[in-house]
């Protein structure tokens, strides 16, 4: 093979490689025709890459996007690299996003390089579509969505509802001061224990934790947060977590009203029947010390109820519940089991439930205003102590027969004696 020949082989090569180049490639001489255009040019603009050799750029371009080019070719044959973006209907119809570069030739004329880029336009769109619809949701969302990281005890970034439902700034609680002002001292340990939690969590793994907040107006309000690792470093140890937060504070108040309904008396507010017997099997059921169950049942009290009303009796037996209540300690716990019966659980073995028959007695010497009426109000009182692992049963039993033993009909006996005498059935 001859030089000649060669060199013929390596131009058949270049031409061939240039036409495999997935870019459009081409060359316009200083007239403005066509030196050089590989098949990817060629389909763009609807001809054969072969045609459009000799031709002027305005036939090839056509006389709108030519009008449209001609800065940038004249720029180029000015010998200044031009590089822009341009978006076409290329010859099948499809709408072409495309990057352009014309790069001038010491030779004469300049170089073209087109990149189709209307599939990375495309994705950049539909990216920015997501990115604006998630936009849209963080900043409509009345939960409380924060990022922070755990090696700096920052708050990174969080939603709109940082400052309008809250009152704070990234920046304000980047203070840790202020920080802790938005938790109560009393709820710091159950947010911060969800925060070790969450270093040692897996990833889309959600620690729970509820708590209350406290807004920048000093309005207490009950959150309940989910964390979930959001970065890592690279031994893979959470260092930034995502928060959300929802403001729970009426479902809060519902679950207490439920509590309250499953577990009070809705008259007197004291504890009712169902709360009074769990505390009572509880407290038999520790290991060690007494417990002492006082019986109160008021002596006459349907006679209050037919000559007065019943409006009337419901205030008598609030204001029992309220003279009972004041004479025990917060410890121990005052019921009503229905009607005029009450109850009361106390630890302290015998002189202390002594004790405190006295003082209930003493309390419900003075009479009973109410309105215009005064009225004497007497209970009988029963007592049954018993070492825990008792029977809540036979203390129940026991305390009841003492109480009816002392109802007015019977011989009256000695206050102390009864406590001595409730004490020999304990078990």
């Amino acid at each position: 093979m001859d030089d000649y020949e060669a060199l013929v082989a390596e131009r058949d090569l270049l031409r061939t490689a240039i036409d495999r180049i997935p870019a459009l490639i081409g060359h316009w001489n200083n007239d403005l025709r066509c030196d050089l255009a590989n098949t990817a040019y060629g389909m763009l603009l609807g001809g054969d890459a072969a045609a459009m050799r000799g031709r002027h750029i305005s036939e090839v371009l056509g006389s709108e996007l030519y009008a449209s080019n001609f800065p940038m070719v004249r720029g180029a044959l000015d010998g200044i690299p031009q590089h822009f973006d341009r978006t076409l209907v290329d010859a099948g119809g499809v709408t072409r996003h495309l990057q352009v570069d014309y790069q001038p030739d010491i030779a004469g004329g300049f170089f073209v390089q087109v990149a189709d880029v209307s599939e990375r336009m495309a994705a950049q769109q539909r990216l920015g579509e997501v990115l604006e619809f998630q936009n849209a949701v963080l900043e409509t969302t009345p939960d409380l969505i924060t990022v922070f990281d755990l090696d700096e005890e920052k708050l990174l970034w969080a939603s709109k509802s940082l400052s309008e439902t809250y009152g704070y700034s990234v920046e304000g609680l980047s203070d840790p001061a202020e920080r802790d002002r938005a938790v109560p001292s009393e709820d710091r340990g159950i947010y911060r224990a969800a925060q070790e939690r969450v270093r040692l969590a897996l990833d889309h793994e959600v620690v729970h934790c509820r708590h209350r907040m406290v807004t920048a107006d000093g309005r207490s309000l009950w959150v309940e947060r989910g964390l979930t690792p959001f970065k890592r470093n690279v031994e893979g140890r959470v260092t930034q977590y995502l928060s959300v937060s929802r403001d729970i504070t009426g479902l809060v108040h519902a679950e207490r009203q439920l509590d309250r309904a499953a577990n009070h008396d809705d008259l007197t507010g004291l504890a009712n029947r169902r709360q009074f017997i769990s505390a009572l099997e509880e407290a038999v059921g520790r290991e060690s010390g007494e417990v002492a169950l006082v019986y109160c049942d008021l002596d006459d009290f349907k006679s209050i109820n037919d000559r007065h009303g019943h409006a009337v009796g419901d205030t008598v037996l609030c204001l029992v519940a309220e003279r009972l209540s004041a004479v025990v300690r917060p410890s121990d716990l005052v019921a009503r089991l229905g009607g005029d019966e009450f109850v009361i659980l106390i630890t302290g073995g015998i002189p202390e439930a002594s004790a405190l028959v006295e003082r209930i007695t003493e309390r419900m010497r003075p009479v009973f205003p109410i309105g215009d009426l005064t009225l004497a109000v007497r209970a009988s009182i029963g007592v049954a102590i018993g070492a825990q692992g008792a029977s809540a049963e036979d203390l129940f039993a026991r305390a009841d027969a003492d109480m009816y033993r002392m109802k007015p009909g019977t011989p009256r006996r000695a206050l102390r004696a009864r406590v001595r005498r409730a004490a020999v059935g304990r078990r």
